[in-house]
């Protein structure tokens, strides 16, 4: 009012907002420069000068994020973070808590860097990151040395932890002698397991961490055909008795697969046992104890059979299954490979027992007729308990029928795809499943690789191609056997 000027009122909020000029800053960069004027420009201060927007886009620095930090994000998001869809919680979702007061040079956060390097290295191919992963990890070892001779921190949550990784490292990359590495470390948990007592059972995160590692415990005594060590057995037991909901029909399991792992494992180190009755029986009898376990699981965690109109080649035939939850498909495919494996069991012992049967003339045609049909019942189970598996790799790749259209639900991780390894490699190894279910698991497998940068999906797809007749799992066990004597 002093200056005797008229105010206009309050701006237009429209003026303010952000606009994008990118097409009228084209259109004057097309336009072209006339010479310019012979006049003297008025000079200007620099700091007042504007830079033009086309220059603006020259001097911003690129928004490049470092690849160890990309690293812990792909295994954050693989691993650890929580998603109701798919998984109740993350396979590592206690990892944050126990990241609090560690520092970045330690060997947990290192790992966890290396780990999620390895998995994008391989997926897009990339040898120089996957140098840097290696690194990270030969660091990560060194550390791991100093801090497994010492007694204190051997028996530490984060030492566990870190080994149980290494193992997933050594599974992801598959280099060399990583399988030999992958079960070393397996059996090296195994041993800390031993050496932190059972203590750590009346911890919640020690209760965890065993009942993770167990299952790696067992995947490695049913693959090299050995006993399951004593002090698993009883604490598997312990946990149990505490347990409820889905981990108490997951202890439950577990107990059937220790005694499953046994049973095989001495069929094959003592002779007698294969010419025993017994053996056929205790056979049968665990295949009674599996469907039971199925009949009551079914009742609490059902799934559901979903019948696309649209064929695609994540069916294998026509349908497909949908769980509550990832947790659920898990336990699922678990009993299914066990109980497969048990039907194996099954139907060579029958055909043993049925060779002696037509040695003793002295037996009616009857006792004969009876080991047929045990044959044939666990031929025809064994098929479909294989096709039950693949009707789940849909559900774990992330995808979902809308209507009659394709569409990725959750885009699959590194984590969903490690869930359906050993269930596949499992149903593709039996020697009763059609040469069309084995060329479509190796495909599945092939394809995992690609999707997660896991390695050793690969390797179990080069495997099952190369398989003669012979178990593909005596193959696999070769190869570790022979890195272990090298």
């Amino acid at each position: 009012m002093k200056a005797a000027r008229i105010c206009p009122g309050y701006r237009d909020e429209l003026t303010l907002l952000f606009r994008d000029q990118s097409e009228q800053v084209k259109k004057k960069r097309s336009v072209p420069q006339t010479a310019p004027k012979t006049t003297t420009p008025r000079r200007a201060s620099p700091a007042l000068t504007p830079t033009p927007p086309e220059e603006i886009i020259h001097i911003l620095p690129p928004l490049a994020q470092d690849p160890e930090e990309q690293g812990v994000c792909y295994f954050y998001n693989s691993y650890v973070t929580q998603n109701s869809i798919t998984f109740p919680d993350g396979y590592f979702n206690y990892l944050p808590e126990i990241m609090l007061d560690k520092p970045i040079d330690s060997p947990l956060p290192l790992l966890i860097a290396s780990l999620g390097m390895a998995f994008i290295a391989n997926q897009h191919d990339d040898q120089a990151l996957l140098c840097r992963a290696m690194s990270k990890y030969a660091l990560t070892l060194k550390l791991m040395k100093v801090m497994l001779r010492d007694p204190v921190a051997q028996l530490s949550d984060e030492a566990l932890i870190c080994v149980h990784l290494m193992g997933i490292y050594e599974a992801s990359t598959c280099q060399n002698n990583s399988i030999m590495a992958w079960t070393n470390h397996v059996e090296g948990a195994a041993a800390l397991i031993k050496l932190r007592g059972s203590e750590q059972l009346d911890r919640s995160m020690g209760r965890r961490l065993f009942t993770q590692l167990r299952a790696q415990i067992l995947i490695t005594c049913i693959a090299k055909r050995i006993r399951v060590p004593e002090e698993i057995l009883k604490w598997n037991r312990h946990v149990g008795d505490s347990e409820s909901g889905l981990m108490l029909h997951v202890a439950t399991l577990s107990d059937i697969s220790c005694r499953f792992a046994n049973m095989r494992a001495e069929r094959d180190s003592i002779g007698k046992f294969l010419i025993s009755a017994e053996s056929l029986v205790a056979c049968l009898a665990l295949d009674a104890e599996l469907d039971a376990f199925a009949a009551k699981f079914q009742i609490h965690y059902p799934f559901c059979v979903v019948y696309p109109e649209e064929e695609s080649d994540l069916l294998l035939r026509g349908s497909y299954y949908l769980y509550p939850n990832s947790w659920v498909g898990v336990v699922w495919n678990s009993y299914r490979s066990i109980r497969l494996l048990t039907n194996e069991m099954i139907y060579d012992q029958a055909g043993f027992r049925m060779q002696q049967v037509l040695a003793q003339s002295e037996l009616g045609p009857g006792v004969n007729t009876y080991y047929l049909g045990l044959r044939r019942t666990a031929k025809d189970r064994i098929i479909g308990l294989a096709d039950d598996v693949c009707a789940t790799v849909p559900f774990f790749f992330g995808y979902h029928m809308f209507g009659k259209a394709w569409k990725v639900r959750q885009p699959p991780t590194s984590g969903n795809a490690n869930l359906l390894l050993w269930p596949l490699f499992t149903s593709g190894d039996s020697s009763h499943i059609t040469s069309e279910t084995r060329a479509w698991i190796i495909r599945t497998l092939e394809a995992i690789c690609s999707m997660s940068g896991h390695r050793q999906a690969l390797m179990l797809a080069h495997v099952l191609r190369d398989r003669d007749g012979s178990s593909a799992q005596e193959k696999y066990i070769q190869e570790v056997d022979q890195f272990t004597t090298m």
